[in-house]
């Protein structure tokens, strides 16, 4: 769950975004899902089936304009919903009973049953992020795969003092509310919101504050978790807690920010978020150039990989710290089979980036240089390294 500035100052682009991004091919409606009718809208018409869930009091209106734009719908159909209480699914009024995200846990799948998908994909955010994985826990023969970002599986008592510094939304600056007022009006914004601070508290009375940290072991399906790097609001333990305890998830660090609104309240500072919750890219279509980020944790070591394309190759940077050592080019040779190599500066006698390099310049048959800045005392940290690479360019080769 992220905290409220990042929470609005992205939902509120989400929300300029979608306002002209409105496409012929969207469906919406409401079905009749454990007692409550909830709103829906669907795009798309391909195999794979998504659900997007928003965050605390969001709604697809306010949080998922771009991705039901954007994503491609001959690949993906795509379901953005409002759960019960929340945007458009209303009346009832939201409440925040000790089991509210289970809650919508079981109607967020119940629903995509009734629009008749009997496996699919889970993308979630904040508070979405959250009932994404109780979901996933829950019905591990539903769910495909699963994308959770700004999400927790426990509420610390560090986490509650921020959730009391922003109460009083009568404290934000007019650019914040103002897409919660469209959608609730002034008055029941601030109760929702009010009541939401509260349902969170109940959690932090639980052994260890847990909200679904139990149910982690219980997911099966293939997650991505993904974290802002420098994002001060969200601890990293969060999503290290998440990897460590679903066995089949990986962490993508996000390293693009939003920048702060000139006039949000000094307290709390906003911290870093993607504006794309999904990429961790930057891309510049003209030029051909982009950008591709990930990290994840090997063996007790942060490892942070950088690749930019070129036209015929790419850069690719691996490392712990940023420095840039051991840079080697490889590539491909019509007098032999192995592709030509050779370490371009740094130690000779580490040959991490000239072999590395050469290895996919075989694979990929394209020109590449390497920095590896790692260090090579463990042989498995380089294998898996190497492994987690190649899983990369299986998932993204359009990046490299």
């Amino acid at each position: 769950m992220t905290l409220v500035w990042r929470r609005l100052w992205t939902r509120s682009l989400h929300t300029r975004c979608s306002s002209s991004s409105s496409s012929s091919s969207t469906s919406s409606g409401r079905r009749r899902v454990n007692g409550v009718d909830l709103y829906y809208e669907q795009t798309g018409g391909g195999k794979h089936a998504l659900l997007l869930l928003p965050g605390a009091l969001g709604s697809t209106k306010t949080d998922f304009g771009p991705q039901l734009k954007s994503l491609n719908k001959e690949r993906f159909t795509v379901v953005g919903w409002d759960p019960r209480g929340y945007g458009q699914s209303r009346p009832p009024d939201r409440d925040f009973p000790p089991d509210f995200f289970e809650r919508d846990a079981k109607d967020a799948v119940d629903l995509m049953k009734t629009l008749g998908f009997n496996k699919f994909s889970l993308l979630g955010w904040s508070d979405g992020g959250i009932t994404a994985l109780i979901a996933a826990a829950r019905n591990p023969d539903r769910i495909n795969k699963l994308i959770v970002w700004g999400a927790n599986s426990f509420v610390t008592k560090d986490d509650l003092k921020l959730y009391n510094q922003v109460r009083d939304v009568s404290r934000w600056s007019a650019k914040m509310r103002r897409p919660m007022e469209e959608v609730y009006g002034a008055q029941a914004f601030a109760q929702t919101w009010e009541g939401w601070v509260d349902g969170i508290a109940q959690f932090a009375q639980r052994s260890e504050g847990s909200i679904c940290r139990e149910l982690l072991p219980l997911i099966r399906c293939s997650t991505l978790v993904v974290h802002g790097e420098k994002d001060p609001m969200v601890p990293s333990f969060h999503p290290q807690y998440l990897l460590k305890n679903i066995k089949t998830s990986r962490v993508c660090i996000a390293e693009m920010s939003a920048p702060v609104p000139a006039d949000a309240p000094a307290a709390p500072t906003a911290p870093a978020a993607p504006t794309a919750p999904l990429a961790g890219s930057i891309s510049d279509p003209p030029t051909g150039i982009s950008v591709h980020g990930f990290s994840e944790r090997i063996l007790e070591t942060l490892v942070h990989f950088h690749v930019m394309t070129l036209r015929g190759g790419f850069f690719l940077w691996v490392g712990s710290a940023p420095v840039l050592s051991n840079l080697a080019v490889s590539m491909s040779s019509r007098y032999d089979s192995m592709p030509l190599s050779t370490l371009v500066m740094g130690d000779p006698s580490n040959t991490a980036a000239t072999s590395l390099a050469q290895r996919l310049a075989k694979r990929t048959k394209k020109q590449v240089f390497v920095s590896y800045s790692l260090p090579v005392t463990d042989s498995r940290l380089s294998l898996m390294v190497e492994n987690r690479i190649k899983a990369e360019l299986e998932l993204h080769p359009e990046l490299f």
